[in-house]
């Protein structure tokens, strides 16, 4: 073999061991890379969840949380100032009213020749009112009521005639006979409702209020009545009259009544019972 020939052999294989060596350092890369993306994939799949994905999953379902919860707390009172200046926008001039009214009509006028003697004023913290209403009681309701009333009574004193005033000559005593003490009137003063109940059916508050009145109002007057008003009434009537009879006439004066033929109640104290209720005795209760 020649000079020649074998420096040529000796290149090619110099020219040989420069072409495999990349070819074997891309096929080790070629090993290694999908090593690496196997042992990336474990990161979500792996132990590795926990400290990773799980955390990552929370953060995005707790930060709107956080947020809402941070917005509420610190930025409550900003909201409700920015809703008052943009209210005040359409409230800045002062709340006004008119009332009109038409012309007052006179009924009836009549005398009432009383001697009012006593006035009571009466007061209930809690009238209560329920309905059962509707199936299963479904739409039943109930309010609460507070009401002030006043009682009054006194001698009538249209009655009298001549011979209701006596006069002993040998007493020198004048004897007056009245007609015994009655009420005078009944009245509600004020009432108001509350605590009402939720109700999903319409319901119209102010015949609950009526039953309430209306119970009230004679509560007023029979417990005047049991309290002693008429009494006092009688007492205080014998004692205004004669002292006033006995300066005017400069006599004695002696305030007599007559027998008690019952009670009888002015239309003030006996109300209309309330439009479309029915009372029943038996049961206590009102109808519909």
């Amino acid at each position: 073999m020649s000079t020649n020939e074998a420096t040529d052999i000796q290149n090619t294989e110099v020219q040989s061991t420069i072409v495999q060596e990349p070819e074997s350092e891309a096929t080790s890369g070629v090993i290694f890379e999908p090593s690496t993306t196997s042992r990336e994939g474990a990161g979500c799949l792996g132990i590795s969840i926990v400290g990773g994905c799980l955390i990552s999953a929370i953060s995005v379902v707790a930060m709107p949380i956080i947020v809402t919860a941070f917005v509420i707390i610190t930025g409550l009172n900003t909201l409700g100032g920015i809703w008052d200046s943009i209210t005040s926008i359409f409230d800045s001039e002062p709340t006004t009213a008119t009332v009109t009214s038409t012309q007052t009509v006179v009924n009836s006028v009549r005398p009432l020749g009383q001697l009012v003697s006593v006035s009571a004023q009466l007061a209930k913290a809690d009238i209560s009112v329920s309905v059962r209403q509707g199936f299963q009681n479904s739409c039943g309701h109930s309010a609460n009521h507070v009401a002030q009333g006043t009682v009054e009574a006194g001698v009538n004193l249209n009655g009298l005639t001549e011979e209701s005033v006596i006069f002993d000559a040998a007493n020198d005593t004048y004897t007056i006979m009245l007609p015994q003490p009655q009420l005078t009137s009944c009245r509600m003063d004020f009432i108001s409702q509350y605590d009402r109940s939720t109700t999903v059916c319409g319901t119209n508050w102010d015949n609950v209020r009526q039953l309430a009145q209306y119970e009230g109002l004679l509560d007023f007057r029979d417990d005047s009545i049991e309290g002693g008003i008429l009494d006092r009434a009688r007492a205080d009537a014998e004692l205004t009259l004669s002292n006033f009879l006995s300066l005017a006439t400069n006599q004695s004066v002696v305030i007599a009544f007559t027998e008690n033929d019952g009670i009888v109640f002015p239309p003030s104290c006996t109300p209309e019972m309330p439009e479309n209720w029915v009372y029943n005795e038996e049961s206590d209760s009102w109808s519909r």
